[in-house]
C-alpha cells in the first residue's frame, strides 16, 4: 500500500473503531438490562477488537511505506545521524507489531 493510502485507510478505521467504541458499549448496557444475551456483548467485543488490530497493522503498514517513499527519493536510512528519532520509530514499530500478533508469541497483543 502507498503512503496516501495507508493514511486514508487509517482515518476510516480510526471512525470504525470509535463507532465499534460506542456500540460495544450500548450492548453492554443492554445486557446488564436484560434486554440482549451475552453473546451479542461478545459479538461486539470481537468485531472491536478485530477493527483495532486493522487500525495497528495499518499503522505498522504507514510506516513502512513512509520508509519505502524516502528511499525511492533518494533518501537513506542513517542512524548515526539522529539515533534518537531511530530508536523512537523502533519502537513504534515493534508495539504495533506485538500489538497485530494475536495468538502468537508472548501473548501481549492487546
Amino acid at each position: 500500500m502507498e503512503l496516501a493510502q495507508t493514511q486514508v485507510r487509517l482515518e476510516e478505521l480510526q471512525g470504525e473503531v470509535t463507532s465499534l467504541t460506542r456500540a460495544r458499549d450500548l450492548s453492554e448496557r443492554a445486557y446488564k438490562a436484560g434486554a440482549i444475551p451475552l453473546t451479542d456483548v461478545l459479538n461486539a467485543d470481537s468485531q472491536l477488537l478485530v477493527a483495532r488490530n486493522d487500525v495497528e497493522s495499518t499503522r505498522a503498514d504507514a510506516a513502512r511505506a513512509a520508509v519505502r517513499t524516502f528511499r525511492a527519493l533518494g533518501g537513506g536510512w542513517d542512524v548515526r545521524s539522529n539515533p534518537s528519532i531511530a530508536a523512537v520509530k523502533m519502537r513504534e514499530l515493534e508495539r504495533a507489531e506485538t500489538k497485530t500478533n494475536y495468538g502468537q508469541g508472548n501473548g501481549q497483543g492487546t
